[in-house]
């Protein structure tokens, strides 16, 4: 009769207890597995951070002063801004930037006007790079500085989005 309480489960059968592998063949596998995994995530990561599709923030003293939504699909460049007064603007320039520098103009959509009333229309002009807009925004005749950040969660919610749209 054989004592239970002294079996070793992984010596019991399989490829894993072939003397000619040995209990190395197992630390193999997990080290391939986890190396797989890793290359993966980094993968993914560089894959998110590249995009230009999120969120991003202008902040002054930490308050936030405006947010600009972007969105890349295959086809077009879809967008909002956010300045806390009024109607969201909507992005009226789809087609997607070639290169780091892009000329963004938001407008306030027709039905979101009143009779008579006005819309809004601004332009940023910059450079998207590192999860950094830099240029100016124009509003009529008046133009400024500004520096927009990607934030970081808000971003890959809309990544994740994409990649998963919803009905």
């Amino acid at each position: 009769m054989t004592n239970s309480t002294n079996r070793d489960p992984a010596n019991e059968g399989g490829w894993f207890s072939d003397p000619k592998y040995g209990r190395g063949a197992f630390l193999y596998v997990n080290i391939i597995l986890c190396l797989g995994v890793i290359f993966f995530a980094i993968f993914v990561i560089n894959t998110l951070m590249s995009d230009i599709s999120g969120d991003y923030v202008l902040t002054y003293h930490g308050a936030q002063l405006a947010r600009i939504n972007l969105l890349k699909t295959p086809s077009a460049l879809h967008g909002q801004l956010d300045t806390g007064r009024g109607a969201l603007l909507e992005l009226v320039t789809t087609e997607l930037p070639r290169d780091d520098h892009v000329n963004l103009i938001f407008k306030t959509p027709d039905e979101k006007l009143r009779t008579g009333q006005k819309g809004r229309q601004i332009i940023f002009s910059g450079t998207i790079k590192d999860g950094i807009m830099s240029g100016t925004i124009q509003e009529g005749a008046r133009s400024f500085k500004v520096r927009f950040e990607r934030h970081g969660l808000d971003t890959v919610w809309k990544q994740t989005q994409i990649l998963f749209p919803q009905k």
